[in-house]
């Protein structure tokens, strides 16, 4: 067996298909700032009936305006203090290659992926990238290796497995 420990600053948790979370991360945000603008904007609208009942379209765009901002500002320091750590786990994560398929173990999560799910290996100047059947990937940084024939050793097993799978 070929173990290799993924620093903590190269786990990732990206979602197999990000266009679907994306998309409703998007939808949610579009909904909240249009929440928030139509509330700002309300409240701007009360106010300018004690002030001057005149300027109330200009007291409504702006009070939405407001409001949409504080929206967004809000939904910004929510994900970079509450979602966006969540994604990324601080532990490093081993990953095991074995005669039955690649086991990845985090203090957080393990699975284990059977050679026929995984499809094909590619290589970069800086990277290993396995695709597998279910649309994932593992991108896995060359500087995570501890030596170089650890590294070649790696990709020879990979090659081998997946080929035959």
């Amino acid at each position: 067996a070929v173990t290799i420990r993924l620093r903590p600053e190269d786990v990732r948790a990206v979602p197999t298909d990000p266009s679907v979370t994306q998309m409703k991360l998007s939808t949610i945000a579009v909904l909240a700032v249009l929440a928030g603008g139509v509330v700002g904007g309300g409240i701007a609208s009360v106010a300018a009936k004690f002030f001057d009942p005149d300027l109330d379209l200009a007291f409504y765009l702006g009070g939405a305006l407001i409001g949409a901002t504080i929206v967004i500002w809000l939904g910004a320091r929510r994900y970079e203090n509450g979602i966006k750590p969540a994604l990324i786990p601080p532990e490093p994560m081993l990953i095991t290659l074995t005669e039955d398929g690649m086991n990845l173990v985090h203090p957080e999560f393990s699975s284990f992926h059977a050679w026929k799910a995984l499809l094909t290996i590619a290589e970069t100047a800086g990277y290993i990238v396995i695709n597998t059947r279910q649309s994932g990937v593992f991108v896995i940084p060359r500087r995570d290796f501890d030596n170089r024939e650890q590294e070649a050793d790696f990709v020879a097993r990979l090659r081998q497995h997946i080929t035959q799978a």
